[in-house]
């Protein structure tokens, strides 16, 4: 089936509204001003999300342990506390009933890199559950995004390429761009787009990327699948 973004951002969100504002001991007033915060954080930090590109900042700070790619922020990310989380292009929303200074404090400690500029604060406004306490983490680019909002092609084009060669050493395999494109376009997605890249960004990508697996830098291409 193609990928069609429109339909895929109103998914996403109806899913993100029902998660965070069905009556949870919330009042009506309480459901009213969640829904205008939710599309408020559409407009300022693009559409919810089912996950991350492997490269994205808000997915590579923390330490790395492994080379696994990461495409949800959580402890492995150096990310404390999280709970009931909601994931949006730049910006997470997370509602823990308990500890927000854990993770006001864990990304504190990460180090981004230096074109984005990430915030963290705690919300008055009640999401979830009138006892959580929601807090809004935000990856602001430093580069300008493109005219539709999505990221900036010198940007994700840079970072995948710094991410995919953080592991070529102990490479075994390269995989393909079908196999790997999930993980480098974010969730949704569709053959060289997603709500992170557009069209134009995910052709570059895809182009830089098969260079680097032709020219065998992860070793032989992996085709047993």
């Amino acid at each position: 089936m193609a990928f069609r973004a429109n339909e895929s951002e109103t998914e996403l969100f109806e899913r993100a509204e029902e998660f965070l504002l069905s009556p949870k001991n919330l009042s009506r007033e309480e459901i009213k001003a969640g829904r205008v915060l939710l599309e408020e954080l559409v407009r300022r930090w693009g559409p919810v999300v089912d996950s991350y590109p492997c490269w994205h900042p808000l997915v590579t700070a923390g330490e790395r342990l492994d080379s696994n790619p990461r495409t949800r922020p959580d402890d492995s990310c150096g990310y404390q506390g999280l709970d009931h989380t909601v994931y949006f292009r730049n910006a997470i929303l997370t509602c823990p009933y308990e500890g927000s200074d854990t993770v006001l404090e864990s990304v504190k400690k990460l180090e981004f890199p230096s074109c984005v500029s990430v915030k963290c604060e705690l919300l008055d406004v009640k999401l979830y559950h009138s006892s959580a306490l929601p807090i809004l983490i935000t990856c602001e680019w430093l580069l300008h995004p493109q005219s539709d909002g999505t990221i900036s092609q010198r940007a994700a084009v840079a970072l995948m390429v710094e991410e995919e060669l953080r592991g070529w050493k102990r490479a075994e395999v390269a995989e393909t761009w079908e196999t790997m494109r999930t993980y480098m376009l974010g969730r949704p997605c569709g053959k060289s787009s997603s709500l992170f890249v557009n069209q134009k960004t995910g052709q570059a990508m895809k182009s830089v990327y098969e260079a680097l697996i032709w020219a065998g830098a992860f070793g032989p291409i992996r085709v047993d699948f």
